[in-house]
């Protein structure tokens, strides 16, 4: 009798480890696909893209093989969906980009701002649905001088650290006037530093970087929202700004942002339209395996 009861609690445990691995596996698994979470600034024209993050289950039939934007035909997206792979789920993106479309269709000409928060899903089984991608601001450039930039890019980089820079070059003289972003906010609450750091043009020294881009990226000079504008800039001197993302929760390190900082400088004879400096500041995720388990979860709980 004593060898039944032990016969039956080994089955009931094994039966419960078999409910419990099921619960376990499906609690890690998604049963659609999910974007995370945007936030983005992108200029309208030719040469500037972005990025839509998803995550999916590899188990998923349904999979997500385009998106389209209800109002702007003619943007060309470019999907990866393996862009990087987990043990259960594979994160992907869309890669949305203004230029022309091998098509001949030409992007959508925007002239006014807007904001899109949410896409049209196309999947392999023919069905689509509208989702939420967070907020995508287009931000055209009127009444920006476009004729002999005094500004000149010299280099760039950026590293694995969410951290980048861009060093520039004046060729003639120019008051530096004013900075803007749609998410200036981040740099007032600490999430985006960003610095600038102006070196002036000594007769007879060269001023040009013989730095390594690592030592580059850090931030040196003066944070971005302290500078004294106007600034006057001379011939020769050199801008460097940099950019570091320290964002303070998981939550906010499971999102995307791509960020367009422009300086804003004008002739110093002041008889000019103003011109722009674009600075293209990105973050996207690269979350741990367990990062991933636990983002599955909280979705799951909000789907």
């Amino acid at each position: 009798m004593r060898g039944k009861w032990y016969y039956f609690l080994a089955m009931l445990l094994i039966a419960g480890s078999w409910v419990g691995n099921i619960w376990y596996d499906q609690a890690n698994r998604l049963e659609r696909t999910v974007f995370l979470e945007h936030y983005i600034e992108v200029i309208p024209e030719a040469g500037d893209y972005f990025d839509l993050y998803y995550l999916e289950d590899k188990r998923l039939e349904r999979k997500l093989i385009d998106i389209y934007i209800e109002g702007y035909p003619g943007l060309q997206v470019s999907p990866y969906p393996n862009y990087a792979e987990y043990r259960k789920q594979s994160l992907g993106k869309m890669i949305v980009s203004f230029d022309s479309a091998d098509s001949g269709q030409e992007p959508p000409e925007i002239k006014e701002p807007a904001v899109i928060r949410q896409v049209t899903a196309l999947y392999s089984d023919g069905s689509s649905e509208k989702v939420r991608i967070g907020e995508i601001h287009l931000v055209p450039r009127d009444h920006v001088n476009r004729d002999h930039d005094p500004i000149q890019w010299t280099s760039g980089a950026g590293s694995s650290d969410h951290s980048g820079y861009d060093r520039l070059a004046v060729r003639r003289p120019v008051n530096l006037t004013g900075l803007s972003s749609v998410y200036m906010s981040m740099v007032e609450e600490g999430d985006l530093l960003v610095h600038a750091d102006i070196v002036k043009r000594t007769p007879g020294i060269s001023h040009r970087s013989e730095a390594p881009s690592e030592a580059e990226i850090k931030l040196s000079g003066v944070p971005i929202l302290d500078l004294p504008l106007p600034v006057r800039l001379n011939q020769g001197d050199s801008v460097k700004v940099a950019y570091k993302f320290n964002l303070s929760s998981p939550a906010k390190r499971m999102q995307v942002y791509q960020l367009r900082l422009r300086l804003e400088y004008a002739d110093a004879e002041g008889d000019q339209a103003p011109w722009q400096s674009v600075h293209h500041f990105a973050y996207y995720p690269s979350p741990t395996e367990r990062e991933i388990t636990e983002y599955v979860r909280e979705r799951r709980g909000a789907l």
